[in-house]
């Protein structure tokens, strides 16, 4: 990987703050990719990709999506980023050679685009919503616009602060190693981090079996998918609680320049008071396509609970993830069959109500891809 020293360039610059630096380079990647056709594949696709990579795979299906994908990538009319669960996923691959192809193949059919984490999407929406209804003073990006990034801040933006340098070099170090990290691929990644310390990424605990119990315990409470949902939505900006208060003073300081002093001030109040309007603004259907993570979240869980015969597996909890990355940003889903029967019920009918086309069977696959 060559790289340019922007040092200097950025030491010229010390108006442009990192904040707002970082915001421009993912405001570009979003225009550079706006009229692509986004597909988000699971990661079972991934794999069999994998394969045909490899020269191992049979499904003569799978074998002509690839070629067909591939096609449409390299003529610029589609691209299939990636999230950080199919990162976690693909790194579970012992054997080197499996992990190395995969790792090319997504270089390749990502383009080193990479939807960001899904805290940082919560927050981006909270900040849109925001910024939409208010007179905000600052300019309003659409999140489908800046929700995009780079391998290397897959698991958010992570800036040296807090050096013994000037605080004008400091920045100018700061938006230098932006750049450099800004063209890395997920091969350079793999190189200079090493595969043993990626694996040492956390593994996400399986819940599946308090979450059934849960379930158990309430079921009396559900007695119609309206009030499912309501409990599931509820269950979900309360979860959220901190990231809404982080968003809320992100906001005021953004907005007024003043420093929001938390000691002094009732942040919990501001907060409840936003939990209760987000939640109306779902029970009542005029959520406006905002807060899409939030809502897919809550309709997931929502559809789950409702079909009082299922369980929660801990395979779930990363297909969940992938809805919720992939629903709102994405014009097409490849997913699995329960996925995506759910995501498509009378319940839900999320891929009409965010546009998403979503196939499961590869020959399915075969014929949207064969749309574009």
């Amino acid at each position: 990987m060559k790289f340019n020293n922007t040092f200097d360039y950025h030491k010229q610059l010390p108006n442009i703050s990192m904040d707002d630096y970082g915001k421009t380079k993912k405001i570009e990647l979003g225009k550079s990719i706006k009229d692509k056709t986004k597909i988000y594949l699971d990661t079972k696709y991934w794999v069999c990709f994998r394969n045909v990579k490899m020269g191992v795979e049979k499904d003569a299906n799978i074998i002509d999506l690839y070629e067909l994908l591939k096609l449409l990538i390299e003529s610029k009319r589609a691209i299939c980023p990636i999230s950080d669960i199919i990162f976690d996923e693909i790194l579970k691959q012992k054997d080197e050679k499996k992990l190395n192809a995969s790792i090319e193949l997504i270089d390749s059919f990502s383009k080193g685009v990479v939807l960001i984490s899904e805290i940082d999407r919560v927050m981006l929406e909270i900040l849109y919503f925001l910024r939409k209804n208010t007179k905000s003073k600052n300019t309003v990006f659409p999140s489908d616009l800046m929700v995009w990034t780079k391998p290397a801040l897959i698991y958010g933006d992570c800036i040296p602060s807090e050096t013994a340098f000037s605080r004008e070099e400091e920045l100018a170090i700061q938006k230098s190693y932006f750049d450099l990290i800004w063209q890395q691929s997920f091969s350079d990644m793999l190189r200079q981090i090493g595969i043993n310390k990626l694996r040492q990424m956390p593994n996400r605990p399986n819940i599946s079996d308090t979450i059934n119990k849960d379930c158990a315990n309430n079921i009396s409470e559900l007695d119609s998918f309206k009030t499912v949902f309501r409990i599931e939505i509820a269950g979900t900006i309360d979860a959220v609680s901190p990231l809404i208060q982080n968003s809320l003073i992100y906001f005021y300081q953004k907005e007024t320049g003043n420093v929001f002093n938390v000691k002094d001030t009732d942040a919990s109040k501001h907060v409840n008071m936003f939990k209760n309007l987000i939640s109306h603004l779902f029970e009542q259907k005029k959520d406006n396509g905002f807060l899409p993570t939030l809502k897919v979240n809550a309709g997931i869980h929502a559809g789950i609970r409702w079909d009082k015969k299922r369980l929660y597996k801990e395979n779930d909890f990363p297909d969940f993830e992938h809805a919720k990355a992939a629903i709102p940003y994405c014009d097409m889903f490849f997913t699995e069959k329960s996925l995506k029967h759910l995501l498509e019920s009378k319940s839900l009918a999320y891929d009409k109500e965010y546009g998403c086309k979503i196939a499961a069977k590869p020959t399915d696959a075969l014929s949207l891809a064969q749309t574009i």
